[in-house]
């Protein structure tokens, strides 16, 4: 069994990442979270058709929309660069050592 990663839903926002002594690093997305992708490409909902979001006044969901646009191109990115490269890199939040020991 594999964990799938990703994570859109629990990634911060860089300030947030430097309050907490946070650091980008680089690291190779697993190829279980790839194959996922492979078998259930990532689809926008209808509702998210720009139009539709242009009339609507609601806030929640315009705050859905976003992220839900985020986590999309962030998996078509994975997809894309494994396409042309045959792996995917990606940035992660990882806790700063250095700053942790001070």
């Amino acid at each position: 069994m594999c964990t799938i990663g990703g994570g859109c839903a629990t990634e911060k926002t860089a300030a947030a990442a430097a309050a907490e002594n946070l650091k980008k690093e680089v690291v190779s997305e697993s190829e279980c979270y790839i194959n996922a992708l492979l078998k259930n490409p990532p689809r926008l909902p209808s509702f998210l058709n720009p139009e539709h979001l242009q009339l609507d006044d609601d806030a929640e969901l315009q705050g859905l929309a976003a992220i839900l646009k985020v986590c999309y191109d962030k998996n078509m990115a994975i997809l894309q660069q494994y396409h042309d490269k045959g792996y995917a890199l990606m940035e992660v939040d990882v806790e700063d050592d250095d700053e942790k020991n001070n």
